[in-house]
């Protein structure tokens, strides 16, 4: 049997993204040999588990991205836990937050590159655990 290792970055108060969704608390202080160590880490993971808005941002961002950790977000499986309908997680509209980071990236001359139809194959058949809590 394998070790279980979770890999969680949220603030104390319990969240992952501010009020208004965002995230650059989390890349603040990163530099490319943590992110490196990072993505080393999290490329074992054999399942990756996150809410319905969480994937929704992720499965808006990653399959484009170039970044060190887009390969072991795009590979690992992904389990959903949500409140909502397949259907309704299945239709993915990315928040403003993630918007906003891609009009900041393509600013800054960064290039989004076309998903591979496996990456995004990986992403659609993530599994979703539905109903009430």
């Amino acid at each position: 049997m394998r070790k279980l290792h979770l890999k969680m970055s949220m603030s104390l108060d319990g969240f992952v993204g501010g009020p208004n969704g965002e995230l650059e608390w989390l890349f603040k202080h990163s530099d490319p040999k943590s992110d490196e160590w990072e993505a080393a880490a999290i490329s074992d993971a054999s399942l990756h588990v996150m809410g319905s808005k969480t994937y929704a941002d992720m499965f808006s961002w990653w399959p484009y991205s170039n970044e060190t950790f887009a390969n072991p977000m795009n590979c690992i499986p992904k389990a959903v836990f949500t409140r909502r309908d397949t259907a309704s997680v299945r239709d993915v509209k990315p928040t403003q937050a993630v918007n906003d980071a891609a009009k900041a990236a393509e600013a800054s001359g960064e290039r989004k590159r076309e998903p591979d139809p496996k990456v995004l194959k990986v992403w659609q058949d993530a599994y979703i655990a539905t109903g009430p809590m």
